[in-house]
């Protein structure tokens, strides 16, 4: 039986990495705005999660065995002003890597961008591709 495709939608603007910290006195934190859609990611991906029994031990150990989680993101913007998506990608990686207990070494990207101005959100589509078995996807082997 394959593994299921998880999907959640977060809503709102994401955090760009450029505007996700504060800096003084010598030291950086994350801001109060960044922690909370990072708190977003994190629930809404974990109860995706916990809906497949087992799930997140199973792509853990995929992962370890070579296998890949494949994320596609659709960000639909609230206009057409320039937004760098890598920037928001970090922030992104951080909540799914927690929400899943994945090292994120393990994610591969694809982005995707819409316009909604009444509904700006990031959907995204998480599925397991790849692992120790030679299945297509699967990342190639170096050995030292």
């Amino acid at each position: 039986m394959p593994e299921p495709t998880l999907q959640a939608t977060i809503p709102g603007v994401p955090e760009s990495v450029n505007h996700s910290h504060g800096f003084g006195r010598g030291r950086a934190w994350r801001t109060a705005s960044t922690d909370s859609w990072l708190n977003d990611v994190i629930r809404l991906v974990r109860n995706k999660a916990v809906h497949h029994k087992g799930l997140r031990f199973r792509w853990k150990a995929a992962c370890s065995a070579g296998a890949v989680i494949a994320i596609t993101m659709t960000w639909y913007r609230p206009d057409t002003e320039r937004r760098d998506s890598s920037n928001v990608i970090k922030v992104l990686e951080d909540g799914i890597a927690t929400a899943l207990d994945i090292d994120d070494e393990h994610f591969e990207w694809t982005t995707r961008r819409a316009y909604d101005a009444r509904n700006p959100r990031v959907e995204l589509t998480l599925t397991l591709q790849g692992g120790d078995d030679g299945e297509a996807g699967a990342p190639a082997r170096v050995r030292a």
